[in-house]
């Protein structure tokens, strides 16, 4: 991670390199046990939408989604740790 002067932003539709760890430490991941049972994942960083989406004066940062894909099976995982929970609380 290089902070401040020596930072060296992404170059566009790459994922945004780290700075502060701000953006990694602001992502939480929450397994709702309703039917069906559905996970969210949240950026909590101001700038995460712009990151992600780009703006009208910086292209796109993608971090979620190859985020996501790269994670897929921890989900998935996740998921069906809370379906045995709620089952076995049902």
């Amino acid at each position: 991670s290089v902070s401040g002067k020596g930072h060296v932003p992404s170059r566009a539709g790459e994922p945004p390199n780290r700075d502060t760890g701000h953006l990694d430490t602001n992502i939480e991941t929450s397994v709702q046990t309703q039917s069906p049972p559905t996970v969210h994942v949240t950026s909590h960083a101001a700038y995460s939408a712009a990151l992600e989406y780009g703006t009208s004066k910086m292209a796109e940062r993608h971090f979620m989604r190859p985020a996501t894909e790269k994670n897929r099976r921890k989900i998935g995982q996740k998921v069906a740790a809370a379906v045995r929970i709620a089952v076995r609380k049902g």
